[in-house]
């Protein structure tokens, strides 16, 4: 008796904690349509996806740290291709790279500032505008008085964010003019890298969590796929698709029964 109503109890004991729903792709041919069940990714599964796709990261890591690796050939190609290979074109390309963090940057520091800082100024500024209906106002009438001052005042931390960076801009643009040739050259070719890098780590990591995510439709334990290269070889729409159910599920917390 044991035998048969311990493994019950465990099962049961899972299911309480299945959250999911059953997805149903029809590509419109006389053939059944495909049934799987999407389930929720847990804590144990969301670590092994990065686990599975921190290899990526390790391969292009090497890439960029080997100057002599065959592999950044194909990155000096594509700025010869792309004509980024002259040297006022290297250092606008680094730059333009490095942009986004430096603006990042900049952001956090002014609003630190007290003028911003103090009461929660800034906050609430974007608060009005976001969150209660502003930017909606200023969109249907510019001349709305409480969205004019609130757009203004945005606009004035925006303006004095940009400045800080064209300033910081034309210095590291100042800084590299004079550089050897090659050095910029293999900073261009790092920047390629790391963000290819990023692309394929992202790819690999949306893989593993189908692998994880999608469930064969009767038994919710069972993964769909035999193994993650076989997610390769779907077709784009169905890919889509079920990255579009995997992402709903997982940000809304979307709860199922079996």
């Amino acid at each position: 008796m044991a035998d048969i109503t311990v493994p019950k109890k465990r099962r049961r004991l899972s299911e309480l904690y299945q959250s999911g729903k059953l997805v149903v792709i029809n590509d419109e041919t006389d053939g059944d349509p495909a049934v799987v069940w999407i389930k929720k990714l847990s804590d144990l599964e969301q670590r092994k996806c990065l686990d599975k796709s921190a290899h990526i990261r390790t391969q292009y890591l090497l890439m960029e740290r080997k100057k002599d690796h065959a592999g950044r050939d194909k990155f000096v190609e594509q700025l010869i291709a792309y004509s980024l290979d002259a040297e006022e074109s290297l250092i606008g390309f680094i730059v333009g790279g490095k942009l986004l963090e430096v603006q990042q940057s900049h952001e956090s520091r002014i609003s630190e500032e007290e003028e911003w800082s103090k009461d929660n100024y800034l906050e609430s500024l974007r608060t009005l505008w976001q969150d209660e209906g502003l930017e909606k106002k200023y969109e249907l009438n510019p001349e709305d008085e409480d969205a004019k001052r609130v757009y203004e005042e945005l606009k004035r931390f925006s303006d004095q964010v940009e400045e800080a960076v064209a300033a910081e801009r034309d210095d590291m643009i100042e800084s590299m003019r004079g550089r050897p040739y090659e050095d910029l050259l293999s900073d261009a070719v790092d920047q390629l890298i790391q963000t290819e890098s990023n692309v394929k780590w992202i790819e690999e990591f949306h893989k593993w969590r189908l692998f994880f995510c999608v469930k064969d439709p009767e038994d919710h334990r069972v993964p769909y796929f035999e193994d993650v290269e076989e997610i390769e070889y779907l077709p784009t729409d169905v890919i889509v698709r079920l990255q579009d159910e995997v992402e709903a599920i997982n940000v809304t917390g979307l709860e199922g029964k079996d």
